[in-house]
């Protein structure tokens, strides 16, 4: 009752969507939600300490907002978020440093309509000047993790062709083609998979929920794909390269990962 009170008279689209906040700009707030096409019912979980945000955001139709009043991290923020979404076909997870391109989520939706052993579909990522970002990636060795942390002055040509094969620069940026590890920054999931698995692992705190999500979609016969016919702007930076804390952090998700999906060194 609470959460059809929060819905109001909105009859839901086939797809709903969560974005996660934490201490984010909002002009990056705003600029995501511009972008989002209008029919989406969108909620907004936002762990940072106060609710400034919320003032952004009010008024605005087709979207709910809820301050976590504490830093849950990714995948549960997105957890709690699928939970207050109302009824849906598809669900939509989206990093707020996102703008979404004109007829990106439509024809992705379509798309997946058309094939039904698809739990989870992502678009092309690109850089703000166009160039892409290379975010799909194969089964992560530690040793091709490591690498794609080392500037490339400090790699050998070997070096760069592991790390190349890792992203999948041979086949996955052209043609549609199944991933292996998928990137957290724009997904769009069949819901009735994400409930079934029950959603991200709430024992990452932040980094390898996205990789474990797909694990776990893969675990259920289901496929996880990229769709380069459409695209998304991702203004991305990487914050495990800038914070010692992050680095724990992005460390602890690595070993939980591996320990539950089995060690690959090489």
């Amino acid at each position: 009752m609470h959460i059809q009170a929060r819905w109001g008279n909105i009859v839901p689209d086939t797809c709903t969507a969560s974005v996660v906040l934490f201490k984010t700009p909002p002009q990056i707030v705003l600029d995501l939600l511009q972008s989002f096409p209008p029919s989406i019912f969108t909620t907004i979980i936002d762990n940072s300490p106060t609710p400034a945000l919320q003032t952004l955001v009010n008024g605005m139709p087709m979207l709910a907002y809820h301050h976590a009043g504490q830093n849950m991290g990714y995948g549960r923020g997105h957890n709690l978020g699928l939970s207050l979404s109302p009824p849906s076909d598809f669900h939509l997870i989206v990093n707020p440093d996102i703008i979404i391109g004109p007829g990106t989520v439509e024809q992705m939706l379509a798309f997946m309509e058309e094939h039904p052993d698809i739990g989870l579909l992502a678009p092309k990522f690109l850089h703000e000047d166009g160039t892409f970002q290379h975010l799909n990636s194969r089964y992560p060795p530690v040793l091709d993790l490591v690498l794609r942390h080392l500037p490339d002055g400090l790699m050998t040509q070997r070096m760069l062709q592991r790390v190349r094969y890792h992203e999948m620069q041979d086949t996955g940026y052209e043609t549609v083609c199944d991933v292996e590890s998928m990137s957290g920054a724009f997904m769009l999931c069949r819901r009735t998979v994400l409930e079934r698995i029950g959603g991200f692992d709430p024992r990452y705190f932040l980094y390898f929920e996205d990789f474990d999500l797909s694990c776990s979609i893969q675990a259920l016969g289901m496929r996880t794909v990229c769709y380069p016919d459409v695209s998304v702007v991702h203004c991305w930076t990487r914050a495990s390269s800038k914070e010692k804390r992050m680095i724990l952090v992005h460390i602890q998700s690595m070993v939980h990962f591996f320990n539950k999906w089995g060690w690959r060194w090489f």
